[in-house]
């Protein structure tokens, strides 16, 4: 028989700061009970006006369609924030919803967090310098 864990007990949500980047990691597995604590941390962080945002799942053990909406509204207000925003996972869990909804055709996907911040700070220098 398969062991029951609550919501708090299925994700962690912590988050650092790189200079001016935020990242979000995730570890656990995000659904629809847990997705809810996702998107309130990414949303907040917004507020504050980061200059991009990397959500680490290289920890997440499931990504559901949960997870999928989340991204698909990060992607709306990082865009119409004018915030650089990019996801880091190597996971098959995590790249194949990606993939099969085509969400990956929006979002940015890096294979761990050190590449997506690489690929955020050559961005942001980019614009800076244009």
């Amino acid at each position: 028989m398969g062991e029951f864990r609550s919501p708090e007990e299925q994700i962690t949500v912590d988050f650092t700061m790189h200079g001016e980047i935020s990242v979000v990691c995730v570890a656990g597995e995000v659904d629809m009970t847990t997705s809810t604590s996702v998107g309130e941390t990414l949303r907040t962080l917004l507020e504050y006006r980061p200059t991009a945002l990397v959500l680490d799942l290289t920890e997440t053990d499931y990504f559901g369609s949960g997870g999928l909406a989340i991204l698909i509204d990060t992607v709306e207000r990082t865009t119409r924030a004018g915030v650089g925003f990019a996801v880091a996972s190597g996971r098959a869990c995590v790249l194949r919803p990606l993939r099969v909804t085509k969400v990956d055709t929006v979002v940015r996907v890096y294979p761990d967090t050190d590449a997506a911040l690489r690929a955020l700070e050559l961005a942001l220098s980019a614009r800076a310098a244009g």
